[in-house]
């Protein structure tokens, strides 16, 4: 559908679009809220081609994430990033979690790791390190190696040294970097494995391959 089509739509559904720019955009504020998903996608449209007029910055989170919704934008990596920075009212804010929410029961290993991220620090939630393991793992269990890491760090930090180990390896296996060092002390330290100095200096000497400025130091 081209623009002349949305417009001419939605014109013999709701009268002819406001000359004012503030009438326009609350126009089609309302619109959106009230209509169904033709309508929303056709208000959608005219947001891409940039005809509704948008004076606060924070209304683009808004728009960006009802886009995201239709398909109209399929990369949230943006949207995930603005969210981290603080963008966008408190409001879209709420829906843009509880979207992720779905999409991460869904599967989407990106939402799983967005959720346990902004859980973990607080971000736009309340902190709960509980709450961020749960996505944690089901990123981790879909093989993705950051959460690997991270589960394995939260294993550690409970003296869990057997299961942090297994998850070292796991993120280690997938080119986690940080984890060959984890691994070179387990082995070094007999932590959740048999003591193996030689196991110990092959994951160092893999972290030093990899230029990780700590390994490098030492």
């Amino acid at each position: 559908m081209d623009l002349d089509q949305v417009y001419g739509t939605l014109t013999l559904k709701y009268g002819v679009l406001p000359d004012n720019e503030e009438d326009l955009s609350l126009w089609c504020e309302n619109i959106f809220c009230i209509g169904d998903e033709s309508d929303q996608k056709a208000i959608i449209m005219l947001y891409l081609y940039n005809t509704i007029p948008i004076k606060k910055e924070n209304d683009f989170f808004k728009w960006r994430v009802r886009a995201a919704k239709f398909e109209f934008i399929k990369d949230l990596k943006e949207l995930r990033v603005d969210f981290y920075h603080g963008v966008g009212f408190d409001s879209d804010r709420e829906i843009f979690v509880e979207w992720m929410r779905d999409l991460a029961k869904e599967g989407d290993v990106e939402a799983q790791i967005f959720l346990g991220h902004i859980y973990s620090a607080g971000i736009g939630v309340v902190k709960d390190e509980d709450f961020a393991f749960v996505w944690y793992e089901m990123a981790a269990n879909l093989n993705h190696g950051g959460a690997q890491l991270k589960i394995g760090d939260t294993f550690f930090s409970k003296n869990m040294y057997n299961e942090a180990f297994i998850w070292y390896e796991k993120a280690a296996l997938n080119g986690i970097k940080t984890s060959y060092l984890h691994l070179s002390k387990m082995y070094k330290m007999g932590m959740g494995t048999p003591q193996n100095d030689e196991k110990s200096k092959e994951w160092y000497q893999k972290a030093l391959n990899s230029v990780i400025p700590i390994a490098r130091k030492k």
